[in-house]
């Protein structure tokens, strides 16, 4: 059975300036289009998630929302997880594992360095850093998603805002 997982980093953000916490940062300008263009894209190529899965750190949420905008998708759609800001890998598999049986297609955001170690060991890929608002799509013929693990993911692509610039 056939499984698309969409692993987004979130898009550029400000860096945390006087009492401000490093959950609370937002998208840059920069970001917002990033964000906005990365959406747009991955809707002009098709694919509808049937559930966005979030950290809830602020700049997290706005490239999801920004995201799911884009991909005319319902907010209903989103469920937001604190436990993946400032997330290990092995919690990260938990929440992949832990998704419903009938999502097909999800679209995942987090953090650097998290997301980017979360793609390597999934598919075995030398991904190394996601670059803000790049995501890597990795297949699985797999049951459900209680299966997933190590290198058991098929990488397909890593997409980058800059690339879509260029192919645009």
């Amino acid at each position: 059975m056939s499984r698309t997982l969409y692993l987004v980093r979130h898009a550029e953000s400000l860096s945390a300036s006087g009492d401000q916490k490093d959950f609370e940062r937002t998208l840059t300008n920069n970001g917002y289009m990033n964000a906005t263009k990365m959406g747009h894209y991955l809707f002009e190529q098709n694919v509808r998630p049937n559930k966005f899965v979030s950290s809830d750190a602020i700049r997290a949420r706005q490239t999801t929302l920004n995201m799911a905008e884009q991909m005319k998708s319902d907010t209903n759609k989103i469920v937001w997880e604190h436990e993946l800001y400032e997330a290990s890998v092995r919690t990260f598999l938990k929440v992949v594992n832990d998704l419903q049986v009938e999502w097909k297609v999800v679209v995942m955001v987090g953090h650097n360095p998290t997301i980017s170690y979360l793609a390597e060991y999934i598919t075995g890929e030398a991904i190394e850093d996601m670059p803000t608002s790049s995501v890597v799509q990795i297949d699985f013929d797999l049951e459900s998603w209680a299966e997933v693990s190590e290198g058991n993911g098929n990488f397909i692509r890593q997409i980058n805002s800059d690339q879509i610039e260029q192919n645009s």
